[in-house]
């Protein structure tokens, strides 16, 4: 008999964990998308997962960092979807920045753009003294395309605070793509607490912004920062006058950002006891709207209930016959 064979009542044992080789091998022969991006592969997911005894604490990051320059973009999408998992405050150095960074520089391929930019946005460049390198570089980028992945990257996720992101965010506001505005808004929003005076500005700026997606973002993260809350008075005049129309019909109608907006505005604790009763009315005024989509009146509703319970309760006794089931069936709930 074999003497390594499990006896009895006894687990087989686990097959041992595929090498870094093995690893990549398969991965490299996952099919990709008209970008270059991975499509669904099991042998991908595998390369991505965070458990992967292959990339345990960091121990194959030289070989990761040595695929970063590779001719095959699979390579670099690999090596970038595993740093910015395995690469952190403890083991960064300016060394390797350096080198994530001219990844990101010579990045051309669209699929790429994204995990690498990623990748870079995800680390403490302020420690290793090279955000302004970074900024520096992504601003160069002839491709709009990683110019907004990155701006998006330390705007949206990351965890980097810095006056010299607001320089940025302050030089692209005007730009006529509103992709690019929008980065901008995303990288000044996540700065109020860095920069306020400059940062809250910009956001209030652009809560004036012609594009239908850009205006009602601003409206929603400038009622997210207690930072700028002398701004706050004139958002809820841009509701308290707002189109009562449904913005997926009508341009200027109603955006569940703007009326998300008010909801935010709720929860703070500070909020002028002048203004919480224009808040409240606002946001009546958008839930009793038949032409305002139904999810936006429900944001309306569930602004009142936090501003004023006692007016929510009324408003919400009133909307449980509405005709649309879903404001109505969430209605009854806050009216119990």
């Amino acid at each position: 008999p074999d003497d390594d064979a499990p006896g009895e009542g006894e687990e087989p044992a686990e097959p041992p964990a595929p090498p870094f080789d093995a690893l990549l091998t398969a991965a490299l022969a996952c099919p990709t998308l008209e970008d270059g991006a991975f499509d669904t592969c099991e042998a991908f997911d595998a390369w991505v997962s965070a458990d992967q005894p292959a990339f345990a604490e960091g121990r194959a990051n030289g070989r990761l960092l040595a695929l970063l320059a590779e001719k095959d973009p699979k390579k670099r999408i690999l090596a970038a979807e595993q740093l910015r998992m395995t690469l952190h405050e403890e083991n960064l150095d300016a060394k390797t920045a350096d080198l994530m960074i001219d990844a990101l520089a010579a990045e051309r391929v669209p699929g790429a753009q994204k995990p690498v930019a990623a990748m870079v946005t995800a680390q403490n460049l302020v420690k290793v003294g090279k955000l302004a390198r970074l900024v520096e570089v992504a601003k160069a980028h002839p491709d709009e395309d990683m110019r907004v992945e990155d701006m998006l990257g330390l705007g949206f996720g990351s965890d980097t605070r810095d006056p010299i992101l607001v320089d940025w965010a302050l030089g692209t506001a005007g730009d006529k793509s509103s992709q690019v505005r929008n980065a901008a808004l995303r990288l000044a929003a996540n700065n109020t607490k860095t920069d306020p005076k400059r940062a809250c500005k910009l956001v209030n700026d652009l809560r004036r912004d012609k594009d239908g997606f850009v205006r009602p973002r601003a409206h929603s993260l400038l009622a997210e920062s207690p930072a700028c809350k002398e701004y706050f008075g004139a958002l809820v005049a841009d509701l308290e006058r707002a189109k009562l129309a449904d913005y997926g019909k009508v341009k200027d109608g109603v955006h569940f950002e703007e009326a998300g907006a008010l909801r935010k505005l709720c929860k703070h604790a500070e909020l002028d006891a002048k203004l919480r009763p224009r808040v409240v009315k606002a946001a009546e005024r958008i839930a009793t709207a038949p032409a305002v989509g139904w999810n936006v009146r429900l944001d309306g509703l569930e602004a009142v209930a936090q501003c004023d319970p006692a007016a929510g309760k009324a408003l919400a006794t009133k909307l449980s016959s509405d005709p649309e089931p879903r404001l109505a069936s969430r209605a009854k709930d806050l009216a119990k």
